[in-house]
Parts: structure tokens; C-alpha cells; sequence
């Protein structure tokens, strides 16, 4: 008979889960068989008592929707807000007509859904009747204004601009304006107290424009402006008492019929909540007994799943456990461990090739230390090469440093003069060099006088004469001047080609020039004064 170690790796595990999903398929088993039982009643509960209140809610939402759409062209009565309050209603009547609810319930929602509409209708018909006395108010005003406008421009032409009647007219203009604005408030804020105001503007205009119209031959345009000004406080207290009207039926009608009819939706709503939320009960009075067996069965499923993979585990993990411990003196430097075989399957075989390979790793060992005496020799002798390489290339810069300082020598000619011989192509390192041995020359020698010769280098361009008037800028600071020799007509044409301004520096053709000028710039400083 095989025994269990000598069963591969693959096997035990199969025999591990198959012990475990045994038992976890007869439960999914039985749970499938009572949710197919719970589906059903699920389904008719969703036909018949899920189905009325999400009616019944939709509806609380539909009348819910209208009220605010009636509510918004009340505050705004524009044309698309009083379609969208039309659109909202027959929505709502719609939803009224299909919702399933009692004969009586369903009854008093449609009167008082009709009672809200004929509300509706007959606010509408004001806000009509509103905008159309706004309309008409808005024309008499204005044109009680461009009348007394018109007179007053004649009168100003004529030059009669200090006429009592002007000044009348004047002031009946400004009231007529702040009646304007009154106007536009009234309509914009939906307030009845403008009204007031816009009377009492009125009034005052109808005054001035009654003095103006009592007084010997009187314009025509005046006489009009009165009239005009008289229609415009008719239309105004006919428009303060259509809003009186309409403040009446919104609040004494409109907003009680609103209340009423939100509270028939929201009793269609609840009654079939009330019928949902007893399904409901009914069906966990079905759920909670298979809940309990399906609970225990996982318990015991999840004890027996535990008590079989722990031995699995420990079955499996024991030669694993010891192998990884082989590995760890393996990882730390031991490579004369070897690994004890006491299992089959592919735990034996990893084990056997752990054991080989521990086995390799001990040959190449030896062999990599008796590579690493080798390269240790090697080393040796590289870092004497490169040791003497390091001396090589310090005796080179130094050399170097060396060259660069002869190649732009310092010559005292005279005391107090030195001369700077300059040769091939002066680049930026040649001119730091330049600017340090000139400073420390004439410090050195306490120079009144630097001459520089130029008569070696080929080419100069702006970027040299740019060094040139710096190294002289530096050396005045000294106390020296400089002289500028040995510029021939190539180097001259190239200067003033680049357009530097020399206009600093003395400039002479050759050096005897530049001596010359030396001796007399130092005998006139030491002649007595």
C-alpha cells in the first residue's frame, strides 16, 4: 500500500481540496435549491406590491415636480417656464391615471388634482392680465416722457430755457423716470409695495404736468403728457390689484390645494409601502430559518477546511521547513551542508537536486578563491602602474603650468616699465593667464607704463580686444597705463572692423614707438613742477 510521503506533491494537494469542497458543494447545493424558492416569492412580491409603490413613490415625486414647476413660472412667468409648469401637470395626470391604488384614494387625488389645475389656469390668466396692464403702463409712461422731452427741447432752442414751465417739465421727467425704475422693480422682485411708489411718482408728474397745461396757450405735447400721465395711475392701481388678487389666490387657494393634493400622493405611497413592508416581513419569516442552517454549515465547512489544511500544511511544509533551513547555512558561507532525504515525489527530487547543487557550489569555491589569489597579485601590480601613471601626469602639469607662464612672458625695461611680448592665438585660458601675469608684473615692479606687443599674433577679433581693453581696465586700477605696439594695417583693418572702442589704450606701430613714449610719459612725471 503507497503511504502518504510517497505520494507526489500534486496528489496530496488534490486529496486536501477535495476534502474541503465535498461538503462545500452540498452546501452551495442546498442554498441554491432555497434561493430558487426565495427568487419566486421575490418575483411576485416585485409584481404585485414592489410594482405599487414605486408607483406610489414615483408619483409623490411626479406631483412633487409639478408643484415646483408651477411654483417657478409663478416667481418667473416667462413662456418656457408656463410650458414646462403645463408639461409637469399632464405628467402628473398621466402617472394619476395609470398608478394602482384604491377606487377611493385614487378618486380624491383626481379632484383635487383638477381643483389645482383650474387654481393654476386662473393664475395664469392673471399673470396674463398682469403683463399686459405692465405693457400699457410702460408705453403711457413713456410717452408721457418724450412728450415733455419734445417740448423742452423746443423751449431749450428757442432759448426759454429758464421758463417755469421747462423747469416743471424737467422735474416731471425725473419723476417719470424713478416711476420707470419703479416699474422694473415691481415686475423683477414680484413686490407689491412698488406700486405705492410708482403712484406717488405718477402723482407728482400729473401735478406738474396739470400747472403746465393751466397756463395760457399751453403746447399740445403738455395736454398729451397729461393724459398719458392719467392713464399711466389707472394702469397703475388696476396692476396693484391684480397682484393683490394674485397674492390672494396663491395663498388662499393654490398653496392649500398644493398641500392636499401632496397629501393624497404621499397616502397612495405609504399604503403601498405598507403592503411592500409586509411581503417583506414575510419573506424574512422565510429567510431567517435557512439563514441559521446555511450559517452552521459554513461553520462546519470552515472548521473542517481549517483542520484538513493544517495537516495538508504541516505534511507538506515539514521537509520544505528543513530544505529552507539548509538554504540559510548555504546563504551564510556553509556549503558543506546536505539536506536529509526522507520523503518521495518532488519534495524528494528537490531535495536530491539541492543536494547537487551544494555540491557545485563547494567545487566553484575552490575554484574562485584560487581565482581570487590571482587577481589580488594583479591588483598589486595595477596599483603600482597607476601609482607611477598619477606621477607621470603630475610632472606634466606642472610642465604644462610651466609653458603657460612663458607664453606670455614679463619684461622690465625700464624702471618702472615692463613689456609684454604676446605670440600665436591668445584663447581664454592664454588671456586669464595674461590678465594674472600682467596684475602681478606691475605689482612686482611697480609699473607706471605696460606695453603690449601684438606684433606676434596673427589674428585679433572683437572677442581679443575685448580681453585687451579688460587686462588694460584692470591695470589702471593698479596705477599703470597701457600701450598698445605692433599693430600692423591687417590687424588695424580687423579693430576697426569689429567695432571695439580702443579709444582707451595708446596705441603705437612698433615697440621702439611704445619705448619712446615710456621715456617721455616717465621723464615729464619726474620733470619738477
Amino acid at each position: 500500500m503507497t503511504k502518504w510521503h510517497d505520494l507526489s506533491l500534486r496528489v496530496r494537494i488534490l486529496i486536501g481540496y477535495t476534502s474541503v469542497l465535498a461538503p462545500a458543494c452540498v452546501l452551495v447545493l442546498f442554498l441554491m435549491l432555497r434561493i430558487g424558492q426565495f427568487y419566486e416569492r421575490i418575483s411576485e412580491i416585485n409584481t404585485r406590491s414592489a410594482a405599487q409603490a414605486e408607483a406610489g413613490v414615483q408619483l409623490v415625486g411626479r406631483v412633487a415636480a409639478a408643484q415646483q414647476a408651477a411654483d417657478r413660472y409663478l416667481q418667473d412667468p416667462r413662456a418656457h417656464n408656463w410650458r414646462a409648469a403645463l408639461e409637469a401637470l399632464h405628467q402628473m395626470d398621466a402617472d394619476i391615471d395609470s398608478v394602482v391604488a384604491d377606487a377611493g384614494d385614487l378618486d380624491e387625488l383626481r379632484q383635487r388634482s383638477d381643483d389645482y389645475q383650474k387654481t393654476f389656469t386662473e393664475l395664469s390668466q392673471l399673470i396674463r392680465q398682469k403683463e399686459t396692464l405692465r405693457e400699457r403702463l410702460v408705453l403711457n409712461v413713456f410717452q408721457a416722457n418724450s412728450l415733455a422731452g419734445s417740448v423742452i427741447a423746443a423751449s431749450l432752442a428757442t432759448e426759454q430755457g429758464g421758463d417755469e414751465t421747462v423747469q416743471e417739465l424737467i422735474e416731471a421727467q425725473q419723476h417719470l423716470g424713478e416711476a420707470s425704475l419703479r416699474i422694473s422693480r415691481l415686475m423683477s422682485e414680484q413686490d407689491p409695495v412698488h406700486s405705492e411708489a410708482i403712484l406717488g411718482q405718477l402723482r407728482s408728474a400729473q401735478e406738474l404736468f396739470s400747472r403746465s397745461a393751466a397756463r395760457p396757450d399751453p403746447p399740445a405735447e403738455v395736454e398729451g403728457a397729461l393724459r398719458a400721465t392719467n392713464t399711466a395711475i389707472m394702469l397703475t392701481e388696476r396692476l396693484a390689484q391684480t397682484f393683490d388678487n394674485l397674492q390672494t389666490v396663491r395663498e388662499q387657494q393654490l398653496s392649500p390645494q398644493a398641500l392636499l393634493l401632496s397629501a393624497s400622493a404621499n397616502q397612495i405611497a405609504n399604503r403601498a409601502m405598507g403592503r411592500l413592508t409586509a411581503a417583506t416581513d414575510e419573506l424574512e419569516s422565510l429567510v431567517e430559518p435557512t439563514y441559521q442552517l446555511a450559517s452552521l454549515g459554513l461553520v462546519a465547512t470552515i472548521v473542517g477546511s481549517l483542520m484538513v489544511g493544517l495537516r495538508l500544511a504541516r505534511h507538506l511544509s515539514r521537509p520544505i521547513v528543513a530544505l529552507a533551513g539548509a538554504v540559510e547555512r548555504v546563504n551564510s558561507g556553509n556549503y558543506d551542508v546536505v539536506a536529509e532525504n526522507r520523503t518521495g515525489g518532488e519534495l524528494g527530487r528537490l531535495t536530491a537536486a539541492f543536494n547537487r547543487m551544494t555540491a557545485t557550489l563547494r567545487r566553484q569555491r575552490d575554484e574562485v578563491q584560487a581565482q581570487q589569489a590571482a587577481i589580488t597579485e594583479r591588483n598589486a601590480e595595477l596599483e603600482q602602474a597607476l601609482a607611477q601613471l598619477q606621477a607621470a601626469i603630475a610632472e606634466r602639469e606642472q610642465l604644462a603650468t610651466a609653458v603657460r607662464a612663458l607664453s606670455v612672458p614679463v619684461v622690465p625695461i625700464l624702471r618702472h616699465v615692463i613689456v609684454v611680448p604676446l605670440v600665436g592665438e591668445i584663447d581664454a585660458e592664454r588671456a586669464q593667464v595674461l590678465m594674472q601675469r600682467l596684475l602681478d608684473g606691475v605689482e612686482a615692479e611697480q609699473a607706471r607704463i605696460v606695453i603690449l606687443d601684438i606684433t606676434g599674433v596673427p589674428v585679433v577679433d572683437a572677442e581679443l580686444a575685448e580681453r585687451l581693453l579688460q587686462a588694460a581696465t584692470a591695470a589702471e586700477l593698479l596705477g599703470a597705463r597701457c600701450v598698445l605696439v605692433g599693430i600692423s594695417p591687417e590687424v588695424a583693418q580687423a579693430l576697426v572692423t569689429t567695432g571695439a572702442d580702443l579709444s582707451r589704450l595708446v596705441t603705437h606701430v612698433d615697440l621702439r614707438a611704445g619705448v619712446e613714449y615710456a621715456m617721455r610719459t616717465l621723464a615729464a612725471q619726474q620733470a619738477p613742477r
